[in-house]
């Protein structure tokens, strides 16, 4: 064999190797808290979209949307969920982070699945009864304490006189019957065993003061991974708004597969999945998602620094 014919096959071999190596799916590590919020994820991953578009997308289930962002940072998440209350806060603090793309947005549906609820014999029947009581949150300054001081400013409400205590929603339930709260505003399925055991009540759908069409959640990374992961961020994007049509088509025609695709993730009974209000997807992520959040979190006082909302999507 002569040197050139050798050398033909080995350049011939390297760019068989080469080729190969670059076929290989971009691996993504996700980071998701188990709610319907994250359905266009669940559904991208069950019907094949993330592989399709070249992508290995592990999932990393996380207890609440906002704990994603100290795994991102940390490098063992290379995109999250996020809320839009506690990604400004890292940003405030200074995270350099990004919005990648849409998960989920705020609509009036949300008041079915959410709702301020009071222990049976508290007597609290509207904002102002919550007057030197004890409401568990499930995160202080999270999306629903948030919204939750809206609706009791535009209640009338002196929040300085509401005590909030942070309290996970599976221990709501327990704290309204042991009295250690007097209220919470917990989500299915925990608010439904709350008035399924009579243990509270319904007081109030605190939920209508929330913004419409903002973004409720959405997946973000740092600015680092997402510059230089570009073809990776076009693709996970591209799967999103695929996942998101599936989700829509035929109005809801498959509605069903969507439900089992999402039982896998956030591991409710069948029962509980049938009934359950799934958020509206949404691959949108424009600055006047996110806006509406920063105008609503700086009039509350939790933050300070100006920020221009197009600097905190990426390209």
């Amino acid at each position: 064999m002569t040197i050139i014919w050798r050398l033909m096959v080995f350049l011939a071999v390297t760019a068989t190797t080469v080729g190969m190596a670059s076929a290989q799916p971009a691996k993504i590590r996700l980071g998701y808290a188990a709610t319907t919020d994250f359905a266009s994820a669940f559904v991208a991953a069950e019907q094949g979209i993330f592989a399709k578009h070249g992508l290995d997308v592990s999932f990393v289930q996380l207890p609440q949307a906002g704990a994603a962002i100290p795994a991102l940072v940390s490098g063992s998440l290379e995109l999250g969920s996020c809320t839009p209350p506690a990604f400004l806060q890292a940003v405030e603090g200074d995270l350099d982070l990004v919005g990648i793309t849409g998960g989920s947005v705020m609509t009036k549906e949300v008041n079915d699945f959410t709702a301020l609820v009071a222990r049976n014999g508290s007597n609290i029947h509207g904002g102002k009864d919550l007057e030197g009581k004890t409401v568990g949150a499930t995160a202080l300054n999270g999306t629903l304490y948030i919204l939750f001081l809206e609706w009791l400013e535009k209640s009338g409400v002196d929040r300085s006189k509401v005590r909030i205590v942070e309290i996970p929603f599976p221990q709501q339930l327990d704290a309204l019957r042991s009295g250690q709260i007097d209220a919470a505003i917990p989500v299915d399925p925990f608010l439904g065993r709350i008035i399924g055991e009579n243990v509270g009540y319904r007081v109030a759908a605190y939920m209508e003061a929330a913004p419409q069409g903002l973004s409720a959640v959405f997946y973000c990374g740092t600015r680092s991974w997402a510059a230089a992961n570009v073809a990776s961020v076009a693709a996970f994007r591209a799967a999103i708004a695929e996942s998101v049509a599936f989700i829509a088509e035929n109005d809801g025609a498959n509605d069903a597969q969507v439900r089992t695709d999402i039982s896998k993730y956030v591991k409710m009974p069948p029962e509980v999945m049938a009934k359950l209000v799934i958020s509206k997807p949404d691959e949108s992520l424009t600055p006047a998602h996110l806006q509406g959040w920063y105008d609503l979190m700086r009039h509350q006082g939790s933050l300070h620094a100006p920020m221009t909302m197009a600097q905190l999507i990426a390209p």
